[in-house]
């Protein structure tokens, strides 16, 4: 089923008119055809299932039949990362979406090489790259984007749950490092730039309390890291409570 977004979903029974780009994207790109069922999302994790009745002008128009909520993820993954150049980035994003963050912080470090003031990192168009993993995954929720924050304003900051940063020098394995995790957690994790931590940045991590991690002997890309840290905590989570897999 394909999803769309919209920030108004009426109650089942109603008509949802669509406009816009998300009007575009369902008539041009997906050439939806009448009597197709959709999902229409609004971001924040709220959700219909409506049926295309057809186009009128600008404006799709769906009936809306069932509510559809996500449901709230048992281990909240909250990453902060220092962005690649190019399109490692978007892969990242993608990745961290559809293995369910709830939220993403954009990191500088000493070795961060991503130009901050370029297009590539502009809020609008992340955002886009993020509502656009969600639907591939149907996903209602989109993550929240914070920063740039300073690599070391951000490990300062308090919070509850662990807190995890991989390092290419080394540290515990996922499982040591969540120890007898419970059901209910909240994970803050840091993955650094390709270029690596500075030994200066990794002391800092560990004064602040952070946990080192390792992701396996070699040095990996942004992507592929992101995708390991979380991809090895789902599993974790799904071995450790089967119960709130579903």
């Amino acid at each position: 089923m394909h999803q769309v977004f919209s920030d108004l979903l009426p109650p089942p029974g109603q008509t949802l008119r669509l406009g816009g780009d998300e009007r575009h994207y369902l008539g041009r790109a997906l050439r939806a055809r009448p009597g197709e069922r959709v999902r229409v999302a609004d971001g924040l994790g709220g959700g219909v299932v409506a049926v295309l009745r057809g186009f009128e002008g600008d404006d799709a128009l769906l009936d809306v039949e069932s509510r559809l909520d996500d449901r709230a993820e048992p281990w909240a993954l909250h990453p902060a990362l220092c962005p690649p150049r190019g399109d490692a980035l978007d892969q990242a994003l993608e990745a961290a979406v559809q293995l369910g963050v709830e939220s993403l912080v954009l990191l500088r470090s000493q070795r961060t090489l991503a130009n901050f003031d370029g297009g590539a990192l502009q809020s609008e168009r992340l955002q886009r790259r993020l509502q656009e993993a969600c639907r591939q995954c149907e996903r209602s929720r989109v993550p929240a984007l914070l920063g740039p924050l300073d690599l070391d304003q951000h490990l300062a900051q308090p919070g509850d749950g662990l807190r995890l940063f991989a390092s290419e020098r080394g540290g515990l394995s996922l499982s040591r490092a969540l120890g007898e995790a419970g059901p209910a957690l909240s994970l803050r994790t840091v993955v650094g730039p390709e270029g690596g931590f500075s030994g200066e940045e990794l002391q800092a991590a560990a004064a602040q309390g952070w946990t080192p991690v390792t992701l396996g002997q070699r040095p990996l890309r942004v992507p592929v890291a992101v995708t390991a840290l979380f991809a090895g905590l789902r599993t974790l989570q799904a071995q450790r409570h089967p119960e709130e897999i579903t």
